[in-house]
């Protein structure tokens, strides 16, 4: 298997059915963030983390997305003639990030869901793995979140999934990654724990090395930690050890739990490394099962 992530998968075909009728005619992942849409914040993680190759997973009704990231000669030309050099200049970088990012579209085909993208990508990928990042959230951070979850691909060679604590603690960042290949007992490491801010709108974080504890604000906590409360809205890894420098080996996740069966201080968030292993669990699931820990 590869070593190397080159690769990269954004799902953008899912119908932003919690934010109706504002998604009805736009997108929810071209809704701004700052002076960006949130898709546009995703993509320039990957390509400053070195991805070269990024596939947009797309359904009806999701042209804004490719519009957006089309370079536009005539628009450029105007503004240059009207002296306003600016904003031709943003317009000519937003267009140059998809040339940098090798930004392709696939349609999607099968049932909405977090597996059907990566099936439907993984196709044309081989035996290489790939990241996989939901345009949902902005992460801000010295280290891109992406890149995070490169360096702790490198450190497993395991597929890895990004946390964020309950509590933020004032430690390193990491993540974690599922082994579904008989290696690591068939346990699963945690190799990128959240790591960066999660946040709308934009902040930075308040080191490059350590998770902000208390980002300042009101609503700092629900920015930067899982709320307990808010179990039932996220993925709950089981705990395995604490392998320290921010990995955590876990045996499994339970989904949307009960603050109450919550096993344990640790969300899911959406950020991803994809290996053959895991492409190959979900070619053997029938749709609507979920895999066995």
């Amino acid at each position: 298997m590869s070593t190397t992530i080159r690769r990269a998968v954004i799902p953008a075909a899912g119908l932003g059915s919690r934010l109706l009728p504002l998604t009805k005619a736009t997108p929810k992942e071209m809704l701004p963030v700052g002076d960006k849409p949130v898709i546009e914040h995703t993509v320039r993680e990957l390509v400053a983390s070195g991805v070269t190759d990024i596939t947009i997973v797309v359904s009806g009704g999701k042209g804004l997305i490719q519009d957006h990231f089309r370079p536009n000669l005539a628009l450029v030309a105007q503004l240059r003639a009207d002296g306003r050099n600016a904003y031709a200049d943003a317009v000519e970088e937003v267009g140059d990030l998809s040339r940098r990012g090798h930004i392709t579209y696939l349609d999607q085909h099968g049932p909405y869901g977090n597996g059907t993208p990566v099936l439907n990508a993984a196709r044309n990928l081989g035996d290489e793995p790939m990241l996989v990042l939901w345009p949902d959230d902005v992460f801000v951070a010295g280290t891109p979140r992406a890149q995070q979850l490169i360096k702790a691909y490198e450190a497993t060679s395991c597929p890895v999934l990004a946390l964020m604590p309950v509590t933020p603690p004032p430690r390193k960042r990491g993540g974690f990654s599922l082994d579904p290949t008989g290696s690591h007992d068939g346990q699963a490491l945690t190799a990128a724990e959240a790591g960066s801010q999660r946040t709308t709108p934009l902040r930075g974080s308040e080191s490059q090395d350590e998770f902000p504890a208390r980002p300042e604000g009101p609503d700092s906590h629900a920015r930067s930690g899982m709320d307990p409360a808010d179990s039932h809205r996220y993925g709950v890894p089981v705990v395995k050890e604490d392998l320290n420098d921010g990995l955590l080996r876990i045996t499994g996740l339970v989904e949307k739990p009960q603050p109450q069966d919550a096993p344990s201080a640790y969300a899911a968030i959406g950020g991803y490394v994809v290996t053959l292993g895991i492409v190959d669990e979900l070619l053997a699931q029938e749709v609507g099962e979920t895999p066995s820990a």
